[in-house]
């Protein structure tokens, strides 16, 4: 290999969490994949991303994404060191490898197994695979070799120069590729904006330096920012014959308000620039543009995010900033203003017998009672259900609060509760739903405006637990 002046990178004391790298059910994952095929075949794009969801919490360094079905990516670390303040996914932090040594290989080796041949596989979607411990750990070689050895692409994204190393393996790989992550040339703008990641002078010696070693490697400008990015700049100090893919910034909520390096940008300002800028170099071919964002294309219920927890199983991700009506419904949660509430509407409730109370707008409620864990008394709560044949379903939500509610605790105490829907008084039993069930909720919530626009788009968003999901069953 040629030899570069590029900067000594070390190891950060990363020690990968202890994960059986044996332990999974390969029959699950078939199975998923099977109903995937099948949902995706029938154009249910609701009941796909659920089934992906479900699908990645078995896999730990394959991830499929969605809604690109036929494309995988590796993730050998979780968080990365580079820190980058525009990052989309919110996983910047100190890296930690999700396996390192023989346990990586023969994990990897499992994951492959359910993914085609043919499907692209690239690193990583979360965190950059040539963080600074790559250098020692070498997890993110082990899986290049891991895929060249099975004949599949091998495609790399990257702001780290440690990728050099295995131009040796890139080289010999099944259309292997890499891009190297640049959004501006701007030194002072990129230590402000990427303060961990190598420079952008070492990012294009890095590309030159992969050419050199016959590598196919390109530039990626992800994100471009208006006013940061010089598109042209970037496209003349790599060269005319490099190609060059180019993304926009991100700004993560509808209406969000971004602050980055001195500016704020929204998402509508974003993409009217980034029309303007891409019809400005119209006809150069070395210029390959991705869509403009578009927040709903990924944030809907018909295309929900992955959260981090639910790909890799180790960390969440902090949600998007909160909206007004998130802001509002914490405020009222802070003041105790739905515990009193609740004691009005159980009052009427019951005073009524459900005349008053059970519909709410487009909401229904029943009143659930159950024994409390220590005082043994009874207690009784509004909860808005979704009746699913001869039970109900309710969610935990807690008003967006961090803890889960009272009426959940009793009920892991004891199963047993009194359940009043309208005039109608009956005993049930509850458990917690299943990953199915859940999904039969998600389908139901299409005709629940109630349960998308206001636990899912708001409660589920204001709190970093996963909301419990409760079935009540008729004895």
């Amino acid at each position: 290999m040629r030899s570069m002046m590029l900067p000594d990178v070390r190891s950060n004391g990363a020690v990968a969490p202890e994960i059986d790298p044996d332990t999974w059910d390969i029959e699950a994952v078939e199975a998923l994949l099977t109903r995937l095929h099948l949902q995706h075949v029938g154009g249910d794009a609701i009941a796909c991303h659920a089934t992906v969801m479900e699908l990645n919490k078995h896999l730990h360094l394959v991830r499929l994404i969605v809604p690109q079905h036929s494309l995988w990516t590796i993730n050998p670390y979780h968080r990365c060191d580079f820190r980058c303040s525009y990052c989309s996914v919110f996983a910047q932090g100190g890296a930690v490898p999700v396996l390192t040594g023989e346990a990586f290989r023969r994990r990897l080796r499992l994951e492959l197994r359910v993914v085609p041949p043919d499907h692209h596989t690239a690193l990583s979607s979360m965190c950059d695979a040539y963080v600074p411990a790559e250098a020692s750990l070498g997890v993110a070689r082990a899986a290049i070799e891991e895929l060249t050895a099975s004949g599949r692409c091998v495609h790399v994204v990257t702001k780290g120069i440690t990728v050099l190393r295995d131009a040796d393996l890139l080289r010999r790989a099944r259309c292997g590729k890499v891009e190297v992550s640049l959004c501006t040339l701007d030194e002072d703008l990129a230590a402000v904006l990427e303060p961990g990641a190598p420079s952008p002078t070492q990012r294009l010696a890095l590309v030159r330096a992969l050419a050199r070693e016959g590598v196919d490697v390109g530039i990626m400008i992800a994100p471009w920012i208006p006013g940061v990015t010089d598109v042209a700049a970037i496209a003349a100090a790599a060269g005319a014959e490099r190609r060059i893919t180019i993304s926009p910034l991100k700004c993560n909520t509808a209406g969000a308000k971004l602050k980055l390096a001195g500016r704020t940008y929204t998402q509508q300002a974003v993409n009217r620039r980034y029309r303007e800028e891409r019809d400005r170099f119209r006809g150069n071919r070395s210029l390959q543009w991705e869509p403009p964002w578009q927040f709903d294309d990924h944030y809907s219920l018909r295309y929900r995010p992955l959260s981090f927890e639910e790909a890799d199983g180790i960390i969440r991700s902090p949600e998007p900033t909160a909206s007004r009506t998130q802001r509002f419904l914490a405020v009222l949660a802070a003041h105790g203003v739905w515990s009193g509430a609740g004691r009005i509407h159980r009052a009427l409730y019951r005073i009524s017998r459900g005349r008053i109370g059970h519909r709410l707008g487009s909401a229904t409620f029943l009143l659930l009672t159950t024994r409390g864990r220590r005082s043994g008394l009874p207690r009784t709560v509004p909860l808005a259900y979704v009746e699913d044949g001869p039970g109900w379903i309710v969610v935990a939500a807690n008003g967006g609060a961090d803890r889960d509610p009272a009426w959940l605790l009793n009920l892991r105490a004891d199963r047993s509760a009194t359940v009043q829907v309208g005039a109608t008084r009956t005993t049930a039993t509850s458990h917690e739903a299943t990953t199915a069930e859940r999904i039969h909720l998600l389908r139901l919530a299409r005709f629940q405006s109630f349960f998308h626009r206001v636990l899912r788009r708001n409660y589920e968003r204001m709190t970093p637990r996963s909301l419990p999901v409760v079935v009540l069953q008729r004895r």
